[in-house]
């Protein structure tokens, strides 16, 4: 099952990749940008697409209005007017360069989209109403039951804007990062003051992704940050595995998931094959593809059923099942993290990346009471392998590790 999502996440996202990252291939054939920005990392994970996303950060420049505003589609379309999706999906101008940054170690696109980002804070500024908040646009679309207030995600993707706009400026040598980062940090103070229940350790409304996605942006206080994780794993467990998020949560979700610790909830919420669930589509309809909506008889009527949006669990089986991960402060894969997770239902992962230092592989076999686990490390590159009650630092080259469970 877990192969047959992964290839459906691969298909719908080549399947959407024609110059742009599209949201459909067959009817609106949109640039959507938060539908681009959340298969992003997955995309390169699985392909080398620095070119396509560099380019559509040329677009993302072209495309910003007179006031600041940029659009939710990108390139504009003629008979489309997106300015109603609103902040969450305009986070892609940073979002898409930063991600480019940390993947391939390139500067160039925080260069050409700086002035766009700059001049879009400041009109984001003018929407805030009379609390500090950002309350218009999109949320998690699609959710499947649980609605997740728009004013708190809108401000928490408000809070990320200005921590990468921060570290654009340090990399930029533009020396506004201090003024960014305290615009942050008001935010955030904002977000805690209005949001957060000490009493209930929990966020807004209580969702699956409210819970999340404060982990997920770092904006949780620190002597929290583990009871939160607890009370999203909790939540889960609660609602028997099954999820219950939309476009947004599909990529939050399993990243806070795995942060935590806590990718045997994901595994057992991604293999679930009941309504709703990626597993459903499968067994339900037969899918090759990615759909739109987790109910395409009820969500909406012409719900596509070739949708890439929801297909960052291909990044969460490669980071978090394989354990390919680019070390915290790192860029281009110069210094890895090797941490698989041994999930008791799998008797083997495998998986690589072609990065831009060179190939990095993890493969985890179960063999009676071991586990052995073979790495390779690019020359340039050096790992540090996390274990169950064990870390190891290598260098380039390849290595095996036996572990006893």
């Amino acid at each position: 099952l877990l192969n047959k999502i992964y290839d459906n996440c691969k298909r719908s996202y080549l399947a959407n990749l024609f110059g742009i990252p599209t949201d459909c291939p067959h009817r609106e054939k949109n640039g959507w940008m938060a539908d681009g920005f959340m298969v992003q990392e997955a995309g390169m994970l699985n392909y080398n697409s620095r070119n396509i996303y560099s380019k559509w950060v040329n677009d993302m420049v072209d495309a910003q209005e007179p006031n600041g505003n940029v659009p939710g589609v990108v390139p504009m379309s003629w008979n489309w007017d997106s300015n109603w999706a609103g902040p969450i999906w305009d986070a892609a101008i940073f979002i898409v360069p930063d991600l480019l940054y940390t993947y391939y170690g390139d500067t160039k696109p925080y260069a050409a989209i700086y002035e766009t980002c700059k001049k879009y804070l400041v009109f984001l500024d003018s929407c805030r109403d009379s609390k500090g908040l950002l309350t218009k646009g999109l949320g998690d679309w699609l959710y499947y039951k649980s609605i997740t207030p728009v004013d708190f995600m809108t401000s928490c993707y408000y809070y990320d804007d200005c921590i990468k706009m921060a570290k654009m400026c340090t990399l930029l040598n533009k020396g506004d990062a201090d003024y960014y980062l305290t615009k942050a940090d008001k935010m955030k103070k904002n977000i805690n003051d209005i949001f957060f229940n000490v009493d209930s350790i929990s966020y807004a409304n209580k969702t699956q992704l409210s819970y999340a996605l404060p982990l997920y942006m770092g904006i949780v206080p620190k002597e929290y940050e583990k009871r939160l994780a607890e009370k999203l794993a909790k939540t889960i467990r609660d609602n028997d595995y099954s999820l219950d998020f939309g476009f947004i949560g599909s990529a939050v979700i399993p990243q806070a998931l795995s942060d935590y610790g806590y990718n045997d909830v994901m595994y057992k919420l991604i293999t679930k094959t009941t309504l709703p669930s990626y597993g459903y589509w499968i067994e339900k309809w037969k899918a090759t593809s990615l759909f739109e909506a987790w109910d395409i008889t009820k969500n909406i009527g012409d719900a596509s059923l070739n949708h890439p949006s929801m297909g960052s669990v291909s990044a969460w089986m490669i980071k978090s099942l394989a354990g390919i991960n680019i070390a915290n402060n790192a860029v281009a894969f110069e210094k890895i993290v090797i941490k698989p997770s041994f999930i008791d239902d799998l008797s083997f992962v495998k998986a690589y990346h072609k990065s831009v230092n060179g190939l990095i592989a993890s493969e985890w076999q179960r063999k009676g009471a071991v586990i052995e686990l073979k790495v390779i490390i690019p020359a340039n590159s050096k790992a540090l392998i996390v274990l169950p009650h064990k870390e190891i630092e290598v260098k380039g080259g390849k290595h095996t590790f036996k572990i006893k469970i």
